[in-house]
C-alpha cells in the first residue's frame, strides 16, 4: 500500500484505505477499483491524494491508531470545536445566566477531550511499535479537526519515545488536540487556502494561540501544560515566534513536543496552495527548522521515528532500476530492503536488494507512476 496524488491513478489500483466524508461517514470502502473518474469524486470532497493498492504494493498495514477511534476522534473534536459557536454567540451578554451557560459549555468541552486523550493514550500505548510509518490523508473540508487529531496522535507517539510520564502524556494529548482552538475565534474560512506565511493573511494566523488561551485560562479543568501548548506552540527558539517572541529556555517541553509534530502533520498534508511533501523531504525541512525555529535535540529525536520511505513506497534507484520498499531497519531507514521488478526476455522478475548491503546504491526518488508492463 502507498499513498500518492489523485493525478496519479492508474487502471488496476484499488483503494487502500477506507476514506470518509467531513462528518465520518464512509465515502469509499477499501478495496474499490479507482480511475481517473473515481479520482474527479474524491476531489470534490476534498482529497488530493490517497492510499492505494496495485500489483507493486499488495501489502497492507495498520493506521497508528485504529479506524474507528480516529474517525471518532475527529467527529469529536469537530463537535468540540463546534460548540464554541454557542459561546461566541453568548460572550458579549453580561447575564449570570449566559456566563454560567458558558462555563457549563466549556468544562463540557474539556471533559470530552479528556476523555478522548485518554482513548488514544491507551490505544497507542498497546501498540506493539510505535514509529510514525505512515502520512495521515485528509480532506480539505475537515482539515482543522483532522489535522488536531493527528497532530495528538504523533505528540503521543514522540511522547512515549521520549519517556514521558503518563500524566505528561495526557497533557500532551489534551494539548495537541486543542492547540488550534483558538482558530474558533477568527475567520478561519478566509485563511485555510494560503501559505501561514501569506503577508495578507498573517495578521490573523498569528491571533489564534492567544485567543484560544484567553478561552481556556479559567477553566480548572484544564490543566497549565495544557494552556501552555495552545499558547506557546508558534513560538520559535530563535525567538522570531508568535504572540511573545520567546526564546528556547522560556518555552515549554511539551509546546516544543506539539510545535514539531505540528510542522510535520503540515508538511505531510496535502493543501489548496500546495501538494503534500513525502515524509523524506519533510524530514529535511524538519532540520532546517532546527536551525532557528525548532528544538535542534528534538527534532534530531523525532526524525528518528519517522519512516522516510515506509513498506510499500514504490522508489527508483540509482542504478536505474524500479522497486517497491519491503522491509525497513529502524536503526537505518534510509538503508531499507527494496524488491526490485525488472523486465527479462518478455516477462518480471522479482528480487531484494538490501542497501544495508549494497552501498553504492542509493534510493533515487519516490515513484507514483508505474510502466503498464509491471502491473500486469
Amino acid at each position: 500500500m502507498r499513498r500518492i496524488p489523485l493525478d496519479h491513478l492508474q487502471e488496476g489500483m484499488k483503494l487502500g484505505r477506507t476514506i470518509y466524508t467531513e462528518d465520518g461517514s464512509i465515502l469509499m470502502r477499501e478495496g474499490t477499483e479507482l480511475n481517473k473518474d473515481v479520482g474527479k469524486k474524491l476531489r470534490k470532497y476534498g482529497y488530493e491524494s490517497i492510499y492505494v493498492t496495485d500489483a507493486l504494493s499488495s501489502e497492507s498495514f495498520d493506521d497508528m491508531i485504529s479506524s474507528k477511534l480516529r474517525v471518532m476522534s475527529v467527529k469529536e473534536v469537530k463537535n468540540v470545536f463546534q460548540s464554541f459557536d454557542t459561546y461566541q454567540r453568548r460572550i458579549n451578554s453580561i447575564s449570570s445566566t449566559n456566563l454560567n451557560v458558558n462555563k457549563k459549555i466549556a468544562y463540557e468541552a474539556s471533559g470530552k477531550m479528556s476523555k478522548l486523550a485518554t482513548d488514544i493514550v491507551s490505544d497507542l500505548m498497546n501498540k506493539k511499535h510505535n514509529e510514525i510509518n505512515m502520512v495521515d490523508i485528509k480532506n480539505s473540508k475537515g482539515y482543522l479537526y483532522q489535522h488536531s487529531v493527528n497532530v495528538a496522535v504523533l505528540s503521543i507517539v514522540f511522547g512515549m519515545k521520549l519517556g514521558l510520564t503518563q500524566k505528561k502524556l495526557q497533557a500532551l494529548a489534551v494539548g495537541s488536540l486543542l492547540h488550534d482552538i483558538g482558530f474558533n475565534f477568527i475567520d478561519y474560512d478566509q485563511i485555510k487556502g494560503h501559505a501561514e506565511d501569506d503577508i495578507e493573511i498573517f495578521d490573523l494566523v498569528k491571533d489564534h494561540p492567544e485567543k484560544g488561551y484567553e478561552y481556556l485560562k479559567d477553566n480548572v479543568d484544564i490543566s497549565a501544560h495544557v494552556k501552555q501548548i495552545v499558547l506557546q506552540h508558534h513560538e520559535w527558539c530563535n525567538g522570531e515566534g508568535y504572540p511573545y517572541g520567546l526564546k528556547s529556555n522560556e518555552i515549554a517541553e511539551l509546546s516544543k513536543i506539539v510545535a514539531i509534530c505540528d510542522v510535520y502533520d503540515n508538511l505531510t498534508s496535502d493543501h489548496l496552495y500546495r501538494a503534500a511533501y513525502e515524509p523524506q523531504e519533510a524530514q529535511e525541512h524538519m532540520m532546517v527548522e532546527s536551525v532557528k525555529r525548532l528544538d535542534a535535540d528534538l527534532v534530531k529525536q523525532f526524525i528518528k521515528i519517522t519512516i522516510p520511505y515506509p513498506v510499500g513506497t514504490v522508489v527508483s534507484l540509482t542504478n536505474g532500476e524500479l522497486g517497491v520498499v519491503e522491509d525497513v531497519n529502524l536503526d537505518y531507514p534510509l538503508r531499507p530492503k527494496v524488491k526490485v521488478v525488472k523486465q527479462v526476455v518478455g516477462r518480471v522478475e522479482l528480487y531484494t536488494r538490501d542497501l544495508m548491503e549494497e552501498h553504492h546504491l542509493l534510493i533515487n526518488k519516490v515513484e507514483y507512476e508505474i510502466p503498464e508492463e509491471y502491473l500486469n
